[in-house]
């Protein structure tokens, strides 16, 4: 599991599995059970802070987003390929307040992690809670450090169209036409 493999690695904790089990003999559902983490989703935060905060705090998932791209996932046959949380938002980092300043506590939702191409885990970070916020999107590239990538903007671009697609095709197949719907400028920026 992926907790185990990041367990110790990051800059931030990630939460212990206490009890998993897919026999469905205790419920009708396979689960797993994990320790509760210090702090609140950054999602929720979000609204409060003000550019400073929103640089730092950005700064700081740049971090722990490159801390995640360093663990090498050759073991899948994928050369050089790193792990990728691919959903690695404000909904899935916790925050809480630490000498007055907010910091990174934890990164949750470890259900969908891939190996693959670190652009395209970055980019769908910046499509899903950067969008069109510079501050946002200077504090998470700074925190990210250096991309060693020819024409990395355009692979980036790439990604994010791909990742519109993905979350189009996503929304209508659930029925949610409003949010497919708001989606439609992403695809034409990016297509």
């Amino acid at each position: 599991m992926v907790a185990r493999l990041l367990d110790g690695r990051l800059g931030v904790a990630t939460p212990r599995i206490l009890l998993a089990d897919s026999s469905k003999t205790l419920i009708d559902l396979g689960f797993v059970m994990m320790e509760r983490l210090d702090g609140k989703s950054l999602v929720g935060l979000e609204p409060a802070l003000d550019r400073s905060d929103t640089y730092a705090i950005y700064a700081q998932m740049g971090r722990v987003l490159r801390e995640i791209h360093a663990i090498m996932m050759d073991s899948f046959g994928y050369i050089g390929a790193s792990l990728c949380h691919f959903g690695f938002h404000t909904g899935n980092v916790l925050a809480a307040r630490r000498g007055g300043s907010l910091r990174l506590t934890g990164v949750v939702d470890l259900e969908n992690p891939i190996a693959g191409d670190p652009p395209m885990d970055l980019a769908k970070t910046i499509a899903y809670s950067v969008r069109d916020d510079e501050t946002k999107r200077a504090g998470l590239l700074a925190g990210y450090g250096p991309i060693d990538r020819r024409n990395w903007r355009e692979t980036m671009m790439l990604y994010q169209l791909y990742g519109a697609i993905v979350l189009w095709a996503w929304w209508t197949q659930i029925g949610d036409h409003q949010r497919a719907t708001s989606i439609i400028d992403d695809l034409e920026r990016y297509g």
